[in-house]
């Protein structure tokens, strides 16, 4: 019988008769490099990109700037994959305005699943340990199914990918306990030490963890499944305890695999005697180009005190196919209904062409078309066509800037935000990590600070602070800015359109509330509302009675014979003949 008593096991990679305290993650140095390779920016083609971190907990606030962290960390490392060990919080004592599907609402295309204890009894928001996984970009499309530890403790989470051939990659993201010298009742390992007494198991939470994981590797092994781990396995995984069960599963460490002749780091900072505790595994038969480690600090996702980890896999081996290029459809920036965006629009535009000196050379063609039109006319058309497409396109981009639904936006959200940027661009800078001096110069503009790069460190801290405590004040406010926000929006489509303040604001209400309920109901329920069950068509000649669709088919044929009239009204002029254009 496994004696109930703490194992002397390691901590972190220390030995745990070392003292020690229990304590949470402290700002970190950011002095550290990368170890073995770099990761490639932009993402090669045909790469699948695994990252894992340990976070050290998300906050109990849903609009706090961590979550924004996490989804610039996606931005910047262009990450497949991203999953995450301790979470930290107890959904189940959570509004539903907190819970974990209401936090990452501004990232794009992704599939979720996260995991905590189910079973404590803590009425506290914070609850150590949790476990997460995002799946962003075209490779969410691929998703089978996700689910998380069968005991409920939240010790890993899976996502089940499809790929061609019968293919099925199954990504595991986990936290294995790690015993805390002060014997807290709140750590991970005493979580899962009451679980196992409560059951009358006197098993050693740290011993369950790798029994149940490798017969849960052994069934998925079993069904034919890829496989992709990423651990933190507090514990040498190279030498310990985790890796031997892995290595007799037939997995490989991935950053062992690809650098054997390099000595190992930390993978976390805690650590002095280069001890990795953090780790990705995967089948043999899988590709892996490139791994590596982040350094501390490099990529800022709270104070974490773990270096980000990452795996690159040849999409080929991952799911047997190569597809092509992705094409992301951005949402459209240029919107008819705030008449502020459509002057800017216009304005943009405008200067544009008035730079290209497009009009003149637009008249030029069109005095040339009573005496014929030669092949330099046709050459200039061609360059004319593709300026003002790029004008059009860098208008688009200038009239507004799309807001992802975080925090509800408003301007005075957005300067307090800005500020937060800056003050932390301007401290990594001043601590030696690489930023982007463009970027902290656009940011002072925008918040007035134009003596921020004469601060010294310490004043930047202080600054940082003062921003962070104002955005928390706005953020508890930032409905009430949003509604202040949106009668200056209101004001302007009045005035615009000549109609009343009311008539518009009841209209914006309706809108705003028609949104809302759809995101609920396509989030119970799996499925978004049918709200189209009729529309009245115009004739092929856009004249004479319209017509009454119903059902899906006529509807469709409705738009593409719509489309087809709007978009070939300039088949009769000169410059669409068949002289010109072949």
């Amino acid at each position: 019988m496994i004696d109930p008593r703490r194992q002397s096991v390691r901590r972190h990679g220390v030995p745990k008769r070392q003292k020690s305290k229990n304590f949470r993650a402290k700002p970190v140095s950011t002095s550290s490099k990368p170890w073995a390779d770099l990761l490639i920016l932009p993402k090669p083609g045909q790469v699948f990109r695994f990252i894992f971190q340990n976070i050290q907990g998300l906050p109990v606030n849903p609009w706090a700037h961590k979550h924004k962290q996490i989804g610039t960390a996606f931005a910047e490392t262009e990450a497949d994959t991203y999953g995450m060990a301790e979470i930290n919080l107890n959904f189940q004592k959570l509004d539903a305005s907190s819970q974990w599907y209401e936090r990452f609402q501004h990232l794009r295309r992704n599939h979720s699943i996260h995991s905590c204890n189910q079973h404590d009894s803590s009425k506290s928001k914070l609850l150590f340990g949790g476990t997460a996984q995002i799946t962003m970009g075209h490779s969410s499309h691929r998703v089978l199914k996700s689910g998380i530890d069968e005991t409920g403790l939240g010790r890993w989470v899976w996502t089940l990918f499809a790929g061609k051939n019968n293919i099925k990659l199954r990504i595991i993201s986990g936290y294995r306990p790690n015993p805390d010298a002060s014997d807290g009742t709140g750590s991970v390992y005493s979580q899962h030490e009451r679980y196992f007494r409560a059951k009358k198991d006197d098993q050693n939470p740290r011993r369950a963890f790798i029994k149940d994981l490798q017969a849960a590797i052994t069934t998925w092994i079993e069904e034919g499944n890829l496989l992709i781990i990423g651990l933190d396995a507090n514990d040498n995984v190279r030498t310990g305890d985790v890796h031997n069960m892995l290595r007799r599963a037939g997995l490989v460490d991935v950053h062992h695999s690809k650098h054997p002749h390099l000595s190992t780091v930390s993978t976390c900072n805690k650590n002095k005697q280069d001890i990795p505790v953090d780790g990705i595994w995967a089948s043999p038969s899988l590709d892996c180009v490139a791994a590596g480690y982040y350094g501390y600090g490099e990529l800022t996702i709270g104070n974490t005190d773990h270096r980000m980890i990452w795996a690159d896999f040849a999409y080929e081996s991952v799911f047997g196919i190569k597809p092509p290029d992705p094409i992301y459809l951005a949402p459209q920036r240029l919107t008819l209904d705030d008449p502020r965006v459509v002057r800017r629009y216009n304005k943009t535009l405008k200067k544009e062409h008035s730079r290209l000196r497009l009009r003149p050379q637009a008249f030029a063609i069109q005095a040339a078309v009573p005496t014929g039109l030669e092949l330099k006319h046709r050459q200039a058309y061609a360059t004319i066509a593709h300026l003002d497409h790029c004008s059009r396109k860098h208008a688009a981009k200038k009239c507004r800037k799309l807001m992802m639904g975080a925090v509800p936006f408003s301007e005075s959200v957005a300067k307090a935000r800005a500020e937060i940027d800056m003050w932390s661009l301007l401290k990594r800078k001043r601590e030696g990590t690489k930023a982007s001096t463009s970027k902290i110069r656009r940011l002072m503009r925008r918040t007035g600070e134009m003596t921020a790069f004469r601060k010294t460190l310490k004043e930047i801290i202080i600054q940082r602070k003062a921003a962070m405590s104002r955005w928390k004040k706005m953020k508890k406010n930032a409905e009430t800015l949003r509604i202040k926000f949106g009668k200056k929006l209101i004001k302007a489509r009045a005035k615009e359109r000549k109609t009343t303040v009311e008539a518009e604001e009841k209209q914006l209400k309706q809108a705003f509330g028609q949104r809302k309920m759809a995101r609920r109901v396509k989030r119970i329920t799996g499925k978004p509302r049918n709200t189209m069950s009729c529309v009245n068509a115009p004739t092929r000649t856009g004249e004479g009675p319209r017509t009454d669709c119903y059902d899906r088919h006529s509807i469709e044929a409705a738009c593409m014979e719509e489309g087809t009239r709007r978009f070939s009204q300039t088949e009769s002029t000169p410059l669409m003949q068949h002289d010109f254009v072949s």
